[in-house]
């Protein structure tokens, strides 16, 4: 269960970091670019990683909580 919880906060975390990105390419702020990158290496560097293997993590995050929604919904049927 725990494992569980751990996947879906990790996937909300990187959520909040993909609409930062999402947000920056369809508005183009001014620093915003400099601004994402050091969020994402801030965020990186508090969890003890560089910043390619948290994205990596978040890659694998997402699609280990997606696995999971569709095999709960599965079994809900």
């Amino acid at each position: 269960m725990q494992e569980i919880l751990s996947i879906a906060k990790m996937t909300g975390a990187c959520g909040i970091l993909q609409a930062q990105s999402a947000f920056q390419v369809n508005t183009k702020l001014e620093g915003g670019d400099k601004f994402i990158e050091r969020f994402w290496s801030t965020e990186a560097a508090r969890l003890g990683k560089p910043p390619d293997q948290y994205i990596k993590d978040c890659q694998a995050s997402i699609a280990a909580y997606e696995s999971m929604w569709k095999l709960a919904g599965e079994k809900e049927k």
